[in-house]
């Protein structure tokens, strides 16, 4: 019984740059919005929150789509 060939694993880096890209997003559309809100400090506030969320948001989903055009094993 011979075992199939074992492809490269994927690259992580547009993971990365999707996920930094959204947290910066994220830090100025938050703070913009909290800072008309509340003020300097609930825009801070605001801004972390927002940076977090985008970030696993827009990453879960760089990740299903590198996933989806990943080539596929035959594990016949």
């Amino acid at each position: 019984m011979t075992t199939p060939p074992r492809t490269k694993p994927l690259p992580r880096w547009p993971v990365w740059l999707v996920w930094a890209l959204a947290s910066l997003l994220g830090l100025k559309f938050g703070y913009d919005f909290g800072y008309q809100l509340g003020g300097m400090l609930f825009g801070a506030l605001t801004a972390l929150n927002s940076a977090l969320f985008c970030s696993i948001l827009a990453g879960a989903a760089a990740d299903r789509v590198l996933r989806l055009l990943a080539p596929k094993r035959d594990d016949t």
